[in-house]
Order: structure tokens, then sequence, then C-alpha cells
């Protein structure tokens, strides 16, 4: 084992063993059904809630009076059938998507409840909410929306008494009634101020009524007055209305609810887990490549130090312009050149420098030399080493002195040789 590694193999070991006997106890525990058989919020308002805006009474009521009703966490189109009735209570406006807002065009009869409140879990009181707020009435209007685009969510104190009622008994509201304004719902039961009930039908003989105001069978409102009376009347009016005399099917799922898979591998192949499985499965496929050898001979290893010239003057060259001083090595090249040159040519000794320069130039002249030398050392000492373009205009100066050198040495054979 690398001493560098930072966990031993008994700690990676343990880490595999615990990670994998903790996402398949999910998995298991996930695949054990609660008592409704199904998985949601049981506060908020659905027929499993016992909350104040629950509809779990509403649910007991269509049921003890003799009617067929279902809870539906499945696919609830198939339950409700041709000659069902599908409720849909206070549904979340963001699990209307996909399935959920599919089935508005598909069912044949539905009652569509609109919410109006939401509320907070009791940590002391089980299956209780601790407080009730009013939503924005852009929350009902959001939902409506899939059902009418010219409907408007109105709210005024309870009215006295109701213009329109179909349904023959008078329902009880709280502190304000939630009413719409539309002019392709026909009103049931409606106000002058907006309707309560109303009605959408099409060509294809599909029918939908909307409640708009759902304090009349939450909990906390289903005994008050008549509005247990009223909500039985209207569900039996609904399947007058549409001639149905199938099951009356709760859709639980835009409540977050949803039936538990049959066996935990099809869990593992759902939502959110997954995408755990994916995760595990491109882990252990990336562990299986990166575990696997080579093929072919193996690689020669490298030394760690390129010894010989070339790896020197490398070496060399990448210190040297770590350092930054690439100007003042060519600057140190180019007068180096020139006593080289000076050397092999026997220059007659001199105190300064411009007098070697010139006898070289007088040289160089003689031999054909394109350029003088005095010349190129003057243009590299006018260059400001941290400037810019310095290496640039440097590297130049080099090419030049180097060309001289060839000249002078060589005549200008050496030249065309260079071209």
């Amino acid at each position: 084992m690398n001493k560098s590694a930072p966990f031993s193999r008994l700690a990676i070991l343990l880490l595999v063993v615990c990670t994998t006997g903790l996402f398949a106890l999910s998995v298991l525990l996930r695949a054990f059904p609660n008592s409704e058989g199904a998985t949601g919020n049981n506060i908020r308002p659905s027929s499993h809630s016992r909350s104040a805006v629950g509809h779990m009474g509403f649910y007991e009521l269509l049921r003890r009076s003799g009617l067929p009703v279902q809870r539906g966490i499945g696919d609830v189109i198939t339950q409700t059938g041709r000659d069902g009735v599908l409720i849909v209570a206070e549904p979340d406006r963001y699990i209307l998507i996909g399935q959920n807002n599919f089935k508005f065009t598909t069912v044949r009869s539905m009652l569509l409840v609109l919410p109006k409140w939401g509320g907070l879990r009791d940590r002391d009181r089980r299956g209780w909410i601790a407080k009730a707020r009013e939503l924005s009435p852009a929350v009902p209007d959001g939902i409506l929306s899939h059902i009418v685009d010219d409907s408007e969510i109105v709210r005024v104190p309870p009215p006295p008494d109701w213009r329109i009622n179909e349904i023959g008994l008078d329902p009880q509201t709280r502190v304000t009634t939630q009413l719409i304004t539309s002019r392709k719902l026909r009103p049931i039961v409606a106000t002058a101020n907006g309707i309560l009930l109303g009605e959408v039908k099409n060509q294809k003989g599909r029918t939908i009524w909307v409640l708009s105001d759902p304090d009349i069978i939450e909990n906390h409102g289903l005994l008050q007055g008549a509005n247990a009376s009223f909500a039985l009347n209207m569900i039996n009016a609904l399947l007058a209305e549409a001639d149905a005399d199938g099951p009356i099917v709760f859709d639980e799922t835009v409540h977050g609810f949803s039936s538990t898979p049959s066996s935990p591998l099809q869990i593992m192949v759902k939502f959110p887990f997954g995408i755990v499985t994916g995760l595990a499965a491109i882990a252990i496929i990336l562990l299986l490549w990166a575990a696997t050898g080579r093929f072919g001979a193996p690689r020669t290893e490298q030394s760690a130090l390129n010894f010989g010239k070339t790896g020197l003057i490398a070496n060399s060259a990448r210190l040297i312009e770590r350092a930054g001083h690439q100007a003042m090595a060519l600057q140190r090249y180019l007068r180096m050149t020139v006593r080289d040159v000076a050397t092999q040519l026997h220059a007659p000794a001199a105190n300064e420098e411009t007098q070697t320069l010139s006898w070289l130039d007088h040289i160089g002249k003689s031999r054909g030399a394109d350029q003088s030398c005095s010349e190129i050392i003057s243009r590299a000492d006018g260059i400001e080493p941290h400037s810019a373009r310095a290496l640039n205009r440097l590297f130049a100066c080099v090419r030049d002195i180097h060309t001289w050198k060839r000249e002078v040495l060589h005549g200008p054979s050496a030249r065309r040789r260079d071209r």
C-alpha cells in the first residue's frame, strides 16, 4: 500500500460497505407501503389529510353515502375511465405538468377545486396544522388557466344569498368567499360578484365543473350550515349532468402521493433513486477502467533528470526565462560574438570597445559584409530591456550579428548558403 494514500485498504472497504448498506436500506424502506399504500404530505389538502384544510371528511361523506369513491395514486386517467368522475381538489400547481396537465384535456368528467389556504404543520399534534393563511390569488388563477384563459379570481365577503343556485342548498364560506369571473364558465352557483361553481363543456362531450372556494368541502367547513348536503348534492348533480356511472376518483398524484413500486429493483430505476443508480454505475465503470491494466509492451520510464548537452541547455534556458533575464543574456551574446570574431581575426589590442568595433567594421566592409557590427551593437544597446517588443528586436539583432560573423569569417558565400 502506498504510504501517501489518504485511506488504508480497510478504511476504503468499510466506506464501500457502509455506503452500499445505507443505499440498500433506503431502497428497502421505500419499498414498504404505509397504512394508506401511498407516500405524500398528510397535512395539505388531500383525501388522506385530517387537518383543517384536508378532504378526508369529504371523501368519507361520499363513501358512506354509498358512492363508488376511490383514491387515485397511479394512472388516474385509466382508473377513472370514460364513465367515472375525476376530482382534482386543490392541486399543487408545480405538479401540474406532463401527465397531470394532460388529464385536463383527456378525462371525460372532472370536478376541479381551486386552492385557497396554505397550512403550517403543527409540531405537537400529528396530522394537524398550526396556522392557515390565504394563498395569493395568482395560485388558483394559475391552475384555472388550464381550463379557461379569460378568468380572474376575486375575493369578497360571504354573500347573504346566491343569485343563481342550481344545487338547491346555500353553501357557507369563512372570512371571505373566493369567486371566479369568466365568460367561458356557465354559472351553476353564483352571485353578482362572480361564480362559485361553474361548468365548461366542449364539443367532444367533456364536462368540467370548477368549485372556486374549497371551504365548502374542507374538513373545517364541511359541517358548517348545509355544506355537507351541498357537497353531496353537487357530486350527484355532476354525475347526472355527465351521465357518469363509474367510479369517483380523488386524484392524489397532484398532492405528491405516489404508489410504491412492487419491488426494490423498480425503485432503483425510478426518480429520484434512478439518479443515484446512474451515478453508481458510472463510478463503477470509471473504477474498472482505471484499474484495468494497459495493453502492449510496458512503457520505458524516463529518468528524473535529463543529462547531456541538450538537457543542460534546455534547463538553463528555462531558468533564464523564469528569472526574466532573456534580454540581458541576448545582449551579452552579441558582445561575446564580437569578441570571438576579433580573437579569430587577431584584432589589435585596444583600450576601448569602440576602437575594436571600428576595426571590425573596416574588415567587414573589405570582405563584403552587408552590415556593420558597430551598428548592430548600437541598435541593441538602444533597446529598453523591459519593453513589450524588446525580445523580438533583440532576436533580430542576434540574427544579424550571426550573419555578420559568417560573412566576415567565410566571405559572401556564407550568406548565400544561409539563404
